[in-house]
């Protein structure tokens, strides 16, 4: 069976591979990502009866993240109504984790979101915290949360700005654990057409404090061989592996030279 496996994995990895080759397919899926913003396509999809606001794609890529780390506390900045944090506790229990938190944080916890996140299934596992995720009262009981001897992921999904988003990663990059995940969604706002977004702007944005931080930070690289099968993403290389300082493969380094034109 593990052999059929490897087999599986090995003729995925090529057809990736030859995918990211096909630059006319890239061109064409980078259009229909950036076609799909005006119609807000990102907000049809519910998990668990919540709007989760993340193309399918990111759905699964972050399942297959959190099957592989199985981390015992996974802290996102930003709720709005709630669905990725029920999608993240939901895959924690579903892998057999059992004393796990999940810890939400939002500078504004509406009650008509609150009122039905309390009916989810895995509301237990949910630990919310009204307030900025760069107030450092709100951090400390972040950190007042988490406990001993465990394994931490982050989720960074709030305000986009640099500024904002700089700020996050100087603070929860600390709590993250070796070979676990920060993910920062909405890193695509850098790669779109310029005024495609109404708030956010190219230049000034989540990929922008992202590759500052990189630059200071050699113990987290990108993880090139998660983000290279979606194309279809908001997460354009915002899978941050936290790993040994100054790490730094063969194989990483060939991903991130094949990975370069995106």
């Amino acid at each position: 069976m593990k052999s059929e496996i490897k087999k599986f994995i090995k003729e995925r990895s090529k057809e990736v591979n030859k995918m990211l080759k096909d630059k006319a397919f890239f061109n064409l899926s980078r259009k229909w990502l950036a076609r799909s913003i005006f119609y807000k396509y990102n907000y049809n999809y519910t998990w668990l009866g919540r709007p989760i606001i993340k193309y399918p794609d990111d759905i699964v890529v972050m399942q297959e993240v959190l099957h592989k780390v199985k981390p015992d506390i996974v802290i996102e900045t930003g709720i709005a109504h709630g669905g990725s944090i029920i999608f993240t506790a939901s895959i924690l229990k579903m892998i057999g984790k059992k004393n796990f938190k999940v810890i939400g944080i939002d500078i504004d916890i509406r009650k008509h979101n609150l009122k039905e996140i309390k009916k989810s299934i895995v509301y237990k596992y949910l630990n919310l915290i009204e307030g900025s995720s760069i107030d450092k009262k709100v951090f400390d009981k972040v950190k007042k949360k988490i406990g001993k001897n465990k394994k931490i992921l982050v989720i960074l999904d709030s305000d986009h700005s640099h500024k904002h988003v700089a700020e996050e990663l100087k603070l929860y990059s600390s709590l993250v654990s070796k070979n676990s995940y920060i993910i920062l969604p909405d890193t695509y706002i850098d790669f779109m057409p310029k005024n495609t977004f109404k708030r956010w702007k190219v230049g000034n944005n989540t990929y922008t404090a992202l590759i500052e931080f990189l630059h200071k930070n050699k113990n987290f690289k990108i993880d090139y061989e998660v983000n290279k099968k979606s194309l279809i993403s908001e997460a354009i290389k915002g899978y941050i592996k936290k790993i040994k300082k100054l790490f730094y493969n063969l194989k990483t380094y060939w991903c991130a030279c094949f990975y370069s034109f995106i």
